[in-house]
């Protein structure tokens, strides 16, 4: 819903981050179209504190109906080693946050997805960073006709949505 009220305020975002290793280099940011992220692909969160959390993404398209107060479909695993186990890259209050790509050699990291929960595994007490799909959210926002955004016309995607 913040991604509606983004859209329906025709707001300027700027698409850079600010990374701070080696010397504060300036990222550019696009969006990631692609319709899965390989498993341990390295990824970045900015968090509520302005520091960046680090971690992998652990599982694409996770989908969990176990859950009693809110199922889970479709959504981004992230974590990273916690001695023998996995834990979670953020904290409560983090929901909101960007996933990014880690930066290599060029000045550009694409965003995966938007953090919105900590999930604790059921079977082995696991927990995981868990993000929607940003190209998913927008998708449904264009193709679903109980939404109406400023995203799309006639109800397509636009090819040429990179970040806003």
């Amino acid at each position: 819903m913040a991604l509606l009220g983004l859209f329906s305020k025709k707001c300027s975002v700027d698409n850079t981050v600010r990374w701070p290793f080696p010397s504060g280099r300036t990222l550019q940011i696009k969006l990631y179209k692609g319709r899965q992220v390989p498993e341990d692909t390295r990824v970045m969160i900015l968090d509520q504190n302005g520091n960046f959390q680090y971690g992998s993404i652990r599982r694409d398209h996770l989908t969990d109906m176990r859950l009693r107060s809110k199922d889970l479909h479709n959504v981004l695993a992230i974590g990273a080693k916690r001695g023998a186990k996995d834990g979670s890259i953020t904290q409560d209050g983090d929901s909101g946050a960007l996933v990014m790509s880690h930066p290599d050699n060029d000045d550009v990291v694409y965003v995966y997805g938007i953090v919105n929960s900590i999930y604790i595994e059921p079977t082995n007490s696991r927990s995981l960073t868990i993000a929607n799909s940003l190209w998913d959210v927008i998708q449904e926002l264009c193709t679903n006709r109980k939404y109406s955004t400023a995203l799309c016309n006639n109800n397509s995607i636009p090819d040429d949505i990179d970040f806003m």
